[in-house]
């Protein structure tokens, strides 16, 4: 007694302080009992030195794409999980969205933007009890429940067994924490006892980080489609080109890796979040030419190609001012908004970049908004019906439009009919 209570003594008042890290001088055991305390103390030491750790690193990122990164990078080392998932509750839609993914191998199919009804998931139950779950076996749970799509995707990605921790603020369920593994029955107590603690700790972190994207995101979205509406007589054009934006975007993903058209889901949620964004220094452009309803002189021509400049500095402004969250904020949608009017033969505006040369977001999102302009109604022309279309984006390879991405395009045609009709586009 007289050696073992110091010791604990010591511990925790090291463990009271954050001094996760001190030396301490651990008692030669003698009896089983002692040994348990000690490994017991070990343990809690060594699960707050690694919470430690993790929470300095989050304290340095404001986007959920790099909480999660770094989050899957440590318990990844630390645990063998092979995916780390998070999705976020929407209760005023009643649903839950996947927001982002991350796949030791890199295959990610569960990605951002799926969602599900509360009434179509048992993950409601789990708003309701807050409580953990482990799937020890995800075929069986398939074989069990085969409407599931969320489970069908997993066993896709080689996904044997799952965890699901809720997030909670306030007692609330704001979100899920998913940790996979390519191994059944891997999750036990001891892993969901210290992952729940993690999230304790951390879970604020990860609320601001979905917070201050959300809000970005919104705002960007509700200005982009402010600015359409006095181009456009309905905002569906820019639900139909975000949407033909990443069904090219994932298209791409699908194929061997290519120079200059590397593409990871991260990118692909930042071409979702922005894209909208293209025509945002529209903004600048006087109505009277905007809305004219025929064609622009040479002088009014001048005035509308400023456009891209126009918004490429606002979101440039933007940067400069968020650099403290992040250096990279907004440069997709300063790309995007900047280039998204050059053409692949070096003829375009406002740089006259060619080829490769422009940016791969610019590539994907000028296709989508071309295909749409020309299949859409506007003051000054009729919409041509989809076949038109079609042929007019295949004829532009090479001059206007990037070859290799309108092959992909041209052959996502079935999914690019179902987003026009959804979105409006057969009403126009």
């Amino acid at each position: 007694m007289s050696v073992q209570l110091p010791y604990i003594q010591k511990s925790l008042l090291a463990l009271g302080n954050h001094q996760y890290g001190a030396k301490r001088v651990i008692p030669q055991p003698v009896f089983e009992e002692e040994k348990i305390i000690h490994n017991q103390i070990e343990r809690v030491f060594d699960e707050n030195l690694f919470i430690e750790s993790l929470r300095e690193k989050l304290l340095d990122v404001y986007l959920m794409e790099d909480a999660m990164d770094i989050l899957f990078q440590s318990l990844s080392l630390r645990m063998k999980v092979d995916r780390l998932g998070i999705a976020f509750v929407d209760y005023q839609e009643e649903k839950i969205i996947a927001e982002y993914g991350v796949h030791v191998d890199g295959t990610i199919r569960l990605g951002p933007g799926f969602e599900v009804p509360f009434k179509s998931t048992s993950l409601h139950e789990l708003i309701m009890i807050k409580q953990t779950r482990i799937t020890p076996d995800i075929e069986q749970a398939l074989t069990l429940n085969p409407a599931s799509a969320s489970l069908r995707l997993l066993h896709q990605e080689g996904i044997q067994s799952n965890a699901i921790l809720p997030i909670l603020i306030n007692q609330t369920v704001f979100g899920f924490l998913f940790l996979s593994c390519k191994q059944k029955n891997y999750f036990n107590e001891q892993h969901i006892s210290f992952t729940t603690k993690l999230l304790l700790e951390i879970k604020g972190l990860l609320n601001r980080a979905y917070f201050s994207k959300l809000v970005f995101s919104k705002l960007t979205e509700s200005f982009a489609q402010l600015v359409d509406k006095k181009d456009n007589s309905t905002g569906d054009h820019i639900n139909r080109m975000v949407q033909y934006s990443v069904l090219l975007a994932r298209a791409l993903k699908k194929q061997p890796l290519k120079e200059g058209y590397e593409i990871d889901e991260k990118l692909i949620l930042e071409i979702e979040r922005q894209a909208s964004s293209h025509d945002i220094g529209k903004i600048g452009v006087p109505d009277a030419i905007l809305k004219k309803d025929g064609k622009l002189t040479s002088e009014e021509w001048v005035v509308m190609r400023e456009h891209p400049v126009i918004g490429a500095n606002v979101f440039k402004d933007l940067r400069e001012g968020l650099k403290i969250f992040d250096p990279d904020f907004y440069r997709v949608a300063e790309d995007i908004t900047r280039y998204h009017h050059e053409r692949w033969d070096g003829s375009g505006y406002p740089e006259g970049l060619s080829g490769l040369a422009i940016p791969l977001v610019a590539r994907i999102v000028a296709i989508a908004d071309v295909f749409d302009a020309i299949s859409s109604k506007r003051v000054y022309k009729n919409a041509y019906d989809l076949d038109t279309t079609f042929n007019i984006i295949k004829e532009s390879k090479e001059t206007h439009l990037d070859p290799y991405l309108v092959d992909l395009f041209l052959n996502e045609r079935e999914n690019i009919v179902h987003i026009y009709s959804i979105y409006g586009g057969l009403d126009e």
